[in-house]
């Protein structure tokens, strides 16, 4: 993308964000590999937890499918209803 979009690429912020993700990822892989005992990049594992904003960047744009968008609401919405089934079935088999 940075090649088709050149200096454009970074107006975004979104790009900027996985821009980053990317080059600490590496970085971390780097470091990881060179020194085995260094245990990585600090920072790096840390910013590990921030991907999950690129999972919300892609169901916010569900929202532009209506129809997957309930679809995708209605999976979320019975996240509930699934745990109380296993723990009770967990109940009754144990």
């Amino acid at each position: 993308r940075i090649h088709q979009l050149g200096y454009d690429y970074f107006l975004d912020s979104w790009n900027v964000y996985d821009y980053t993700l990317v080059v600490l990822s590496g970085a971390d892989i780097v470091v990881s590999v060179t020194l085995p005992d260094s245990g990585g990049l600090g920072i790096a594992k840390s910013l590990r937890i921030l991907r999950l904003l690129r999972v919300y960047r892609s169901i916010k744009g569900l929202k532009a499918l209506q129809g997957l968008w309930v679809i995708v609401q209605g999976c979320l919405d019975s996240l509930l209803a699934v745990v109380w089934v296993t723990m009770a079935l967990f109940l009754f088999l144990f």
